[in-house]
């Protein structure tokens, strides 16, 4: 289930398939207080978005970000990440499984690396151009 607060600059978060999706990275902003996750998603056919699919690719992947404002993670230990390298040599942090709710303002992301549950003030999902 994807969180009904999180915001969503194109599209809508029925029509990204997270469970293909990709962990990139991530940017702690410090002096704003902003967390940044930078994203590979598979787009379904309906998001306004979605071209054809790459030669070798499952779905149509676009990079996005999803930056958490004001955040607190909420983990008793940061997450340690591991990169894992592709048969392409292309790296990343592990496959999306899904942002879920936990509660107002309480996001858990959760995929083939650690849980990652994030209080924010705003959660915003944005496709880069």
């Amino acid at each position: 289930m994807i969180p009904a607060d999180l915001e969503i600059d194109t599209g809508s978060r029925d029509q990204i398939i997270w469970a293909c999706s990709h962990l990139l990275g991530i940017r702690f902003h410090r002096p704003s207080c902003r967390m940044t996750l930078h994203l590979e998603l598979a787009l379904d056919g309906d998001h306004p978005l979605h071209t054809p699919k790459l030669p070798g690719e499952a779905h149509c992947y676009r990079a996005a970000r999803l930056a958490f404002s004001d955040y607190k993670l909420l983990n008793d230990s940061p997450p340690t990440l591991q990169i894992d390298i592709g048969p392409d040599g292309e790296g990343d942090l592990g496959d999306l499984h899904g942002i879920f709710h936990k509660r107002p303002g309480v996001f858990a992301v959760a995929g083939s690396f650690p849980m990652m549950v994030v209080q924010a003030s705003r959660a915003v999902l944005s496709f880069d151009p």
